[in-house]
């Protein structure tokens, strides 16, 4: 994914005056531009965002792994082996870390 972003401010080109101080010209040169590239979410990132935006529990057999327990952070000493295990699922991997796709998927669970 990325963006180009553009500023609202004109950038000047710089002259020297007639008593050798740098002057402004008046006159538009351009607007400055930039292009940012994002990187897609690590699995760690993309399992806590995921979990963030779901409506109820869900159980691991609903991301596509095995097992019919209930997804709970209560009672996990590292929760972020858990992010990571819920974001190396298939429902999650799917969305290859793009934050859209995660908040859709969630949202259709």
């Amino acid at each position: 994914m990325s963006f180009l972003l553009s500023t609202h401010q004109p950038i000047y080109q710089g002259a020297v005056g007639v008593d050798g101080q740098r002057q402004l010209e008046r006159r538009f040169q351009s607007f400055k531009h930039i292009h940012v590239l994002l990187k897609r979410l690590s699995e760690e990132d993309a399992g806590k965002l995921f979990l963030r935006r779901l409506s109820r529990t869900i159980k691991w057999n609903e991301v596509g792994c095995f097992g019919t327990d209930n997804i709970s952070l209560a009672g996990v000493s590292d929760v972020n082996m858990l992010y990571r295990k819920v974001g190396l699922s298939p429902v999650v991997s799917t969305c290859v870390g793009h934050p859209r796709k995660l908040i859709e998927a969630a949202m259709r669970l």
